[in-house]
């Protein structure tokens, strides 16, 4: 229900060049496809004058449309044939299938471009310094289940966007003091498959459950980063995401591989030397939290016992059981709220 909000927002972009807005659907059983194709006969010229434009596989249909009064949008589509998360498949190949472009941005379906010149803006600053690898904005939240709107996401940490050395950002990045929002983000595709040729296997290996922090990560380590203090995008809250999941112990999943991610880049690469200690502290109080639900979950550090003795464990169970019923509470409080 919100990709209408995205779909407009790549339309509206004006530019002094062509893009394409590769768009795949994971076989939805929500008339998503429906809609997205009604989408491409009210606004769009399919185009079939050439094998690329309609081209179709075991694996996915794909169309290829250009819009009828922004001459230089394009949409490609690619409708899959079947659901690849359930079977964990990657998608990332689809996006890639087109190789020759300059510059990639990017853009989650729940989120959506509000400023004309986003893209302009942009390529017109990488066009300047050749240095640069990375180039996001400021964004909004909004507040799906209130509906509300916050007026800058970056405003509480406005000082840490200031960052100019590669070190100092990725550093701030892993502790969260510094934020890149997707939907704000755009970069060199140069850098991107140097970076794609040279990546750390493991970093990539789908172990860690968020995968842009390592994109943003391997871009600056190959280039330089910039910062536009412009609200340019939406960033929708919604519950149920990877990120805010709806169940306690998804989210207490979620956070300890955030920390694992944290702690083996330190290791490997050496970052993180004034914060390690307290990262080593969550991740082990998250790593007792989430052997509750599951004990066979070993983490990725070799750590033989979590507790002392039993007594030790039922007080931290009894403290846990809190944590729950608090972190559901808070949900239900939230729901009345949208309400």
């Amino acid at each position: 229900r919100f990709m209408t909000d995205a779909r407009n927002g790549f339309c509206l972009q004006e530019t002094t060049f062509p893009f394409i807005c590769t768009i795949l659907d994971d076989a939805s059983t929500d008339g998503e496809q429906e809609i997205i194709a009604q989408y491409l006969q009210d606004n769009f010229t399919v185009i079939d004058s050439y094998e690329f434009c309609k081209r179709e596989t075991d694996d996915y249909r794909q169309v290829l449309a250009q819009h009828k009064v922004n001459r230089y949008c394009y949409f490609r589509v690619v409708f899959l044939k079947y659901n690849h998360y359930i079977l964990n498949k990657r998608k990332q190949c689809y996006f890639d299938e087109i190789d020759d472009v300059r510059y990639i941005a990017m853009c989650e379906g729940d989120d959506y471009w509000i400023a004309p010149n986003k893209l302009q803006k942009q390529v017109d600053l990488m066009e300047t310094c050749l240095e640069l690898s990375l180039i996001h904005t400021d964004c909004r939240f909004l507040n799906q289940t209130t509906g509300a709107f916050m007026p800058s996401g970056n405003e509480s940490i406005h000082e840490a966007m200031q960052l100019q050395s590669s070190s100092m950002v990725i550093d701030a990045i892993l502790t969260g003091e510094y934020k890149i929002r997707t939907a704000s983000v755009l970069f060199r595709n140069s850098t991107y498959k140097s970076m794609k040729a040279n990546q750390d296997p493991f970093l990539n290996s789908g172990y860690f459950l968020m995968g842009d922090i390592q994109l943003w990560i391997g871009l600056i380590q190959i280039g330089k980063v910039r910062y536009i203090p412009e609200i340019m995008v939406i960033y929708r809250i919604t519950a149920g995401s990877t990120s805010r999941p709806k169940k306690y112990y998804d989210y207490i999943r979620f956070k300890l591989s955030s920390k694992e991610l944290r702690i083996y880049y330190n290791q490997v690469y050496g970052y993180l030397q004034d914060d390690i200690e307290k990262v080593l502290e969550e991740y082990m109080l998250l790593l007792k939290v989430y052997n509750e639900y599951d004990s066979s979950y070993k983490g990725i550090l070799e750590i033989p016992n979590l507790y002392k003795n039993s007594l030790q464990h039922l007080f931290f169970k009894i403290q846990n059981y809190w944590w729950h019923f608090k972190y559901d509470l808070q949900k239900i409080k939230m729901i009345l709220i949208g309400r």
